[in-house]
């Protein structure tokens, strides 16, 4: 998904480089077809953001969801072997008590 986010964020800034580009030569109000134009990419600028920003959401929500699942298979790994302790604990306290009869 970082490569669909970076070729995303690429063309972004092309367009947005056409954009600043008309408006810097002040080129945007000389004909009614530039202007329709510039205001397409703008549009279109506009719209690559939101879809930019929706795969960044994504990407974070899914980072977020492995992290957890991550946590939680430590947990697990912790309590287990916490577990197995006491079931050591326990094992050795039944072999003294059997050695003690």
């Amino acid at each position: 998904m970082d490569n669909v986010i970076l070729k995303e964020m690429k063309q972004m800034m092309r367009d947005f480089g056409e954009i600043f580009s008309t408006i810097n030569r002040g080129k945007l109000f000389e004909d009614e077809n530039i202007m329709k134009e510039c205001l397409y990419k703008c549009k279109k600028l506009q719209n690559e953001l939101m879809n930019c920003t929706k795969l960044i959401e994504l990407t974070f929500m899914d980072l977020q969801e492995k992290r957890e699942q991550e946590l939680l298979a430590l947990n697990i790994e912790s309590d287990n072997e916490k577990k197995l302790k006491q079931l050591e604990e326990l094992v050795l306290e039944i072999d003294r008590k059997q050695q003690g009869k």
